[in-house]
């Protein structure tokens, strides 16, 4: 619900009129050929199962205009790893575990994530210095000791953030590819 009243009440206040939030499937967007400047996708695709990231980009392409840009951001590590959970999105138990998310290393960045009619005009790897955003996101940590480091999380991560074009110094966690939709020659 947040996404919907946060921001939008921001680009009122701002006096943006073309700013659009929905909730939909990122494989099958509503939204017509060509329709947006610019698609922005924030750890969100490497929780969609299956093929559903390279898809959702592929979508992102239909969906921006030509010479629009997509900025993307998706899990990275030097090794790729495929997590399933024991939890929902809301911290509820399940059965059995579930596909959960993807941490892309180099290869399966261009595996998944390099399509056709898409040009990368920028990639990025975020690197830590000190491995702390393990610790607290995977809740490695107590849940006494993450809550008084929650508010410093920003800070520690200013501090501690490097980017690297290809994730070889430091812990990676992050890569963010900028993309560019082609022209097509049809």
């Amino acid at each position: 619900p947040k996404i919907f009243s946060r921001w939008g009440r921001i680009a009122d206040s701002l006096g943006i009129t073309n700013y659009k939030v929905s909730y939909q499937d990122g494989r099958k967007l509503t939204y017509p050929a060509e329709f947006f400047d610019l698609v922005y996708s924030i750890s969100v695709i490497e929780h969609i199962p299956d093929d559903g990231d390279t898809l959702a980009l592929k979508e992102f392409m239909r969906v921006r205009k030509t010479g629009g840009l997509a900025v993307v951001e998706v899990h990275y590590r030097r090794e790729p790893n495929t997590v399933y959970a024991h939890y929902d999105s809301k911290g509820a138990p399940l059965p059995a575990p579930e596909f959960y998310e993807r941490h892309y290393d180099a290869r399966m960045l261009r595996e998944r994530l390099e399509v056709p009619g898409l040009r990368i005009v920028h990639k990025v790897v975020f690197c830590e210095s000190l491995p702390i955003d393990p610790w607290i996101s995977a809740q490695q940590l107590p849940r006494f000791l993450r809550i008084p480091i929650l508010p410093l999380e920003p800070w520690l991560a200013a501090i501690n953030m490097r980017m690297n074009p290809d994730g070889s110094k430091g812990h990676p966690i992050a890569a963010l590819m900028v993309y560019e939709k082609l022209a097509t020659t049809d």
